[in-house]
């Protein structure tokens, strides 16, 4: 009988065993690494991939889900999941949306996984960028600047210098413009609300504007403002009829097919589009050229957007511990590399010993477009950039720019003066006590 029991008891006891591991393992193989990402290109989200599969292998029952999304849809797809309380483990931001977030207590401090990357080897210009009160909250998963681009054998062939300033801009496209017919020769992305505002933003810094003061009241019936606005008229009335339908990628095929002669709003992803659409024999440099933006009336320098979307943790993350894991295993150095090779000049390397070696200047892309490079560093160099719908180093301290952006008030303002032709005076006052109004309902006025 003993015996039987003792068997009976064992037999139990083997199949609890089986119970409360079956269920272990049920639980481990649900375990979902969430990641939200705004690399399109197919080589760029194949290296991610890779990276995703290598923590699948070191981390039985862990998936990867790694999901691509869109600049322009990016702040309101994580308001929506911020506001269901179900965000992603892992995500892009822009810098701009950093302080709404991080005043709300959202995000999961970094600065362990940032000293292990070596952080003096990271360009100041997002270095930084997420420094709160002595902690980083993220950092840039690559970067990359803006460009004037123009269709430099025209230039020269008509003896044009390059435009020092909007007044020169303005002549310099009239004198472009026989070229272009009637598609206009100047292309913006109407289509897409978001790269809107980010040259609006850029113009108003070349213009020595500021969107707010010390107290957060908006600029935006001040003079720098309503010169950009004039500006941006001009740039409109020098465009293709539809440029209102034209979204920010199709812009860089419609230069590389001769529809446009300037592109003000313009990133080194251009030259891939380039490089594989236009004309063979015109599809280098010297056809298809990068200018330093002119400066307006009232600034004394122009300066560069700087895209340089950083990753974040989320604090509700159930997987803090294995998305370190992840954002490690994404910076080192062969995964690293290959990832900002599939998009050279466009996803330039954090890391400045990376960026300027051989293994990566010497890419036969970059050695290509080795100016649209130089004026990059140039700018970088010079202090000359910065971050998308930031007007100044104050911007990226406001905790309501993720609101603001989202609101597209900035974009209307925009679409008034360039599309329906309102004056530009009027429309930023219209524009201004919206802008009062959304500050002073989050609870941000100070004026």
């Amino acid at each position: 009988v003993r015996v039987v029991i003792a068997g009976c008891f064992l037999f139990l006891l083997a199949l609890s065993v089986l119970i409360v591991s079956s269920c272990a393992l049920k639980q481990q193989q649900h375990t979902t690494l969430r990641i939200w990402q705004t690399a399109v290109d197919p080589k760029a989200v194949a290296v991610l991939k890779e990276i995703g599969a290598e923590i699948e292998r070191t981390h039985p029952g862990v998936r990867d889900e790694i999901e691509s999304v869109a600049w322009g849809a990016l702040s309101s797809k994580l308001t929506a999941a911020i506001g269901a309380g179900d965000p992603p483990d892992i995500a892009h931001l822009e810098p701009f949306m950093f302080s709404s977030m991080q005043s709300k207590n959202l995000l999961e401090p970094l600065d362990d996984v940032i000293a292990s990357l070596n952080p003096d080897d990271i360009y100041p210009a997002v270095k930084d960028l997420q420094l709160f009160d002595g902690h980083r909250y993220g950092i840039a998963h690559a970067f990359g600047i803006t460009y004037f681009g123009y269709r430099k054998d025209i230039a020269d062939r008509k003896g044009l210098k390059l435009p020092q300033t909007w007044a020169e801009y303005e002549r310099f496209i009239k004198s472009m413009g026989s070229d272009a017919g009637k598609n206009g020769n100047v292309l913006l992305p109407g289509g897409d609300p978001f790269f809107v505002d980010q040259l609006a933003v850029e113009l108003l810094a070349s213009n020595g504007g500021h969107l707010f003061d010390a107290n957060n009241r908006p600029l935006f019936t001040e003079r720098p403002f309503i010169e950009m606005l004039r500006f941006y008229r001009t740039l409109a009335q020098a465009a293709p009829q539809d440029w209102l339908n034209i979204k920010y990628l199709e812009q860089f095929q419609h230069f590389a097919k001769e529809k446009g002669m300037n592109v003000p709003v313009m990133y080194a992803r251009a030259a891939k589009e380039i490089d594989a659409e236009a004309t063979p024999g015109t599809n280098d440099p010297n056809h298809f050229a990068v200018m330093p933006q002119p400066v307006g009336p009232s600034g004394t320098k122009s300066y560069a957007t700087l895209d340089g979307e950083p990753w974040v943790i989320f604090r509700a993350s159930k997987n803090v511990d294995l998305a370190k894991e992840f954002l490690k295993l994404f910076y080192r150095r062969d995964f690293y590399l290959r990832f900002c090779l599939a998009v050279p000049m466009q996803l330039t390397p954090i890391f400045r010993s990376m960026a300027e070696s051989p293994d990566y200047v010497n890419d036969p892309f970059i050695k290509k477009w080795q100016p649209w490079q130089s004026q990059e560093r140039q700018f970088l160099a010079d202090n000359r950039v910065r971050p998308i719908f930031m007007s100044d180093d104050a911007d990226r301290l406001r905790p309501f720019l993720l609101e603001l952006q989202g609101s597209r008030i900035l974009s209307d303002i925009v679409f008034a003066v360039a599309k329906d032709g309102q004056d530009p005076e009027l429309a930023a006052r219209a524009g201004q006590a919206k802008a009062e109004e959304l500050i002073e309902r989050l609870g941000y006025r100070r004026w």
